[in-house]
Order: C-alpha cells, then sequence, then structure tokens
C-alpha cells in the first residue's frame, strides 16, 4: 500500500513554494498608464533612524526626534523623478510619504493607518522626485503629495 498523504504533502509544499517564489518575482515598481505604483512595508522612523551612515552634524534636533513615514519596497526599482527642473533616474528602495511638519498633516492622516501593512502607493509618475535640500530623510524618493495607499494584492 503507498502512502498518498506524504505525497499530497510534498505536493501541496511544492505548489505554495511556486506560489511564493512566483510572487517574489512580481516588481515592487511599475510604471503603467502613467502611474507609478509602488509596493512594501509602511514605517514610521524617527529622523536619526533614517539616517543611515549620515552623520548627524547640521540637522536640527526637531529633525532627528520627529517622525517619517516612509514605504520600504519589497525589492528596489528603478524610478524617474524630478530634481531642481530635471529628471533623474535612481534605483532606490523606499519612498518618503509624509513627515512630523505641519503642512504634510493630509499625508501623514494617509499614511499612518498604514504603519506595519503591505500596501501598493500609487501616484502620477511625474509626481515624484529627488531631495534637493539636507532636510530628512536623505535618499528616498519623494512621494507627492496626491499619493493613494490601498492593501497590496
Amino acid at each position: 500500500m503507498f502512502n498518498t498523504m506524504a505525497s499530497q504533502s510534498s505536493a501541496e509544499a511544492d505548489s505554495q513554494e511556486f506560489t511564493a517564489s512566483e510572487e517574489s518575482k512580481k516588481p515592487a515598481v511599475v510604471v503603467e498608464d502613467g502611474i507609478l505604483k509602488m509596493t512594501g512595508k509602511v514605517v514610521k522612523k524617527k529622523g536619526r533612524e533614517t539616517l543611515g551612515s549620515h552623520p548627524e552634524s547640521g540637522i536640527s534636533e526637531s529633525e532627528l526626534n520627529g517622525d517619517y513615514w516612509i514605504l520600504e519596497f519589497d525589492a528596489p526599482g528603478e524610478i524617474t523623478g524630478y530634481k531642481a527642473g530635471h529628471k533623474e533616474t535612481r534605483v532606490v528602495d523606499s519612498g518618503f510619504l509624509a513627515s512630523h511638519y505641519g503642512a504634510d498633516e493630509e499625508r501623514r492622516e494617509k499614511a499612518e493607518p498604514w504603519v506595519g501593512k503591505h500596501v501598493t502607493v500609487s501616484i502620477a509618475a511625474n509626481n515624484v522626485g529627488w531631495q534637493s535640500d539636507p532636510s530628512l530623510p536623505i535618499g528616498p524618493l519623494r512621494v507627492g503629495a496626491g499619493f493613494e495607499i490601498e492593501a497590496a494584492e
């Protein structure tokens, strides 16, 4: 007599592994019909946590202690954005959604309920850019105010 339970479990495991590997192949950053879609996890960090290898010198305490909402992409992606009026393409692993500053209130209200969750953020591809000043966070794509956010598929 054959052990059919073992082969079913093995087949199920193979199927689950295949599905998981297929999921990981989906690009985290895509542009469809002029809309940039970025998939990842929303995190809330203090300014100090966003510095990476950059020094704290010259950065105000309010920025270092302030909150920043960031989308950490499932995988790095190539994005074209504006910097000082010119288009520039970079490979990045995150997008800046909102900060503790008063002008970002609407953006904070959009991002806060999604902290810790896997989401897709969508915005017109021409409404993103790159940092052109020394403010925090340093490095991530700057996502404009008109973004939409929803649970990732």
